[in-house]
């Protein structure tokens, strides 16, 4: 009977540490990957494809200084760029901003008439030639207090909220330029 009650305790606390480990941080997952995800599909209507497709590279390049496109195809209405976020948090001795790391991810941007959608995956730590996924780096059962993640993922999900409202904000209207002539 002891023994019976020991090992329902252990399953349920394994279990329990399961669904924990998976996403500690409460950040956005894709419901189908289980994978650490940010995405949304945005009507536009009356938008053309080609329209939002020039909005979009407009976008990239108030998103990221220096933007690393992997695929620019207007044809299917698809931007994949490469990314990475260098991690910043205060020094709790000195108060001064370090650098953390980096931490990569990809964005998708497709276009369609009248919307488009973002996904922002793939998020990652490269180890020494060895890719570390965000949700085996940020497992509880293996992190050092010292490591600070739960910081480093509420700078991160700052960030990439940030980049989504410039995206967003971007996409939505054109900019008009008025030459005032002297």
């Amino acid at each position: 009977m002891k023994l019976k009650l020991i090992g329902m305790l252990l399953l349920c606390a394994g279990a329990f540490s399961q669904v924990k480990a998976q996403n500690p941080y409460n950040l956005p997952e894709d419901p189908k990957t289980k994978r650490i995800g940010y995405t949304e599909v945005v009507n536009l209507p009356g938008t053309t494809k080609d329209k939002l497709f020039e909005r979009a590279q407009k976008s990239i390049k108030a998103m990221y200084k220096v933007p690393k496109v992997e695929t620019s195809d207007k044809e299917n209405g698809r931007l994949l760029l490469k990314c990475s976020t260098a991690v910043v948090l205060k020094d709790k001795k000195s108060g001064m901003d370090v650098q953390e790391g980096y931490i990569l991810y990809k964005c998708e941007i497709s276009l369609k008439e009248g919307r488009y959608k973002y996904d922002f995956y793939d998020f990652h730590k490269d180890e020494g030639g060895f890719k570390m996924t965000l949700e085996k780096w940020m497992d509880p059962t293996h992190n050092n207090p010292k490591d600070r993640l739960a910081e480093k993922a509420v700078f991160l999900d700052n960030d990439i909220k940030k980049k989504i409202a410039t995206l967003k904000e971007n996409m939505s209207t054109e900019k008009v330029q008025v030459k005032e002539d002297w």
